[in-house]
């Protein structure tokens, strides 16, 4: 219970599986600045290239923070074999409340239910400050070249960050770092 409370107290919303919501999805990129859209596609997206992704061709799973109904934040989840990637949008008046991170935990678990045993999440170094701590905690691994990516088609070796992080069976995965979030709050 303490991930609920944890999170609850931080920011009220709903998180859930999207279902074929398309609208609400490019909806929630449009929001996003033009920066954001290309750090998470690593590339230029025209309307007609947004529209067809918000379709849902390209991905397995999205998982969405809806405040007040309005989608406000995603992770895309792709998969190939055991292998995930994710992917966190979040808009602007959201950031640095924890929920890419609430985002990431539920991925993370969504994944492990899927036979994926690591996760990988691309991380752009500039305004991803919570991303970035995670890697302060053990079973964290950094790779700059991470084979071809499933959900990034134009990620390559010249992508900033991939932090890779093997899913555990038992326990959540960030429990440990939630614990000693909330012993220091």
């Amino acid at each position: 219970m303490l991930l609920g409370r944890l999170f609850s107290a931080r920011e009220e919303g709903e998180y859930r599986l999207l279902a074929n919501e398309p609208r609400a999805l490019l909806a929630h990129v449009n929001r996003l600045t033009a920066d954001q859209i290309y750090d998470r596609f690593m590339t230029d997206m025209t309307d007609d290239c947004l529209a067809r992704w918000a379709r849902g061709t390209a991905y397995s799973d999205v998982i969405g923070w809806f405040q007040e109904g309005i989608l406000r934040a995603t992770v895309e989840i792709g998969y190939r074999g055991e292998r995930a990637e994710c992917a966190v949008t979040c808009e602007d008046a959201y950031r640095d409340r924890h929920i890419g991170r609430q985002l990431f935990s539920r991925a993370c678990r969504r994944a492990r239910s899927q036979g994926a045993t690591a996760m990988a999440m691309l991380t752009v170094c500039h305004g991803q400050t919570d991303a970035l701590r995670m890697l302060d905690h053990p079973g964290w691994m950094v790779s700059r070249c991470y084979s071809r990516s499933i959900i990034l088609p134009h990620a390559g070796p010249e992508t900033p960050l991939w932090m890779v992080r093997k899913l555990g069976s038992s326990e959540g995965l960030l429990s440990g770092l939630l614990s000693r979030e909330a012993e220091n709050a």
